[in-house]
């Protein structure tokens, strides 16, 4: 895939794009990952990443901020109705307080990590 991680991740928020968790999986992210994803704590650095969100290719910044920039107005305009008790990918139903953490930690995980 050619797109940066955080596109990515809203497009699998969005069903754009939908990887399918194996059970055991999804059971070990709930057990073990999800409060540390959807929790207010940040993200600590070099954290580890699922293997469908490694970029292994290039891909056009420009492209992608605009992607991103509709991605967010998009969630804005969902609001947090749209996002109470919607299936993740990993974590199952999650509240709509988890997943504007979850969002919002892994945008903040990657601007720190690029100074911006």
């Amino acid at each position: 895939m050619d797109k940066c991680c955080i596109i990515l991740t809203y497009d699998i928020t969005f069903h754009k794009h939908d990887p399918k968790t194996p059970a055991f999986v999804k059971f070990m992210l709930k057990t073990f990952v999800k409060s540390t994803v959807v929790g207010d704590k940040p993200y600590k650095r070099n954290s580890p990443t699922a293997k469908y969100l490694v970029m292994t290719s290039d891909f056009d910044f420009e492209k992608e901020k605009e992607a991103l920039i509709s991605n967010l107005k998009d969630a804005e305009e969902k609001g947090p109705t749209y996002f109470e008790g919607k299936d993740s990918n990993g974590f199952g139903k999650l509240t709509s307080k988890e997943w504007s953490h979850m969002l919002y930690k892994h945008i903040d995980h990657h601007f720190s990590q690029f100074g911006v």
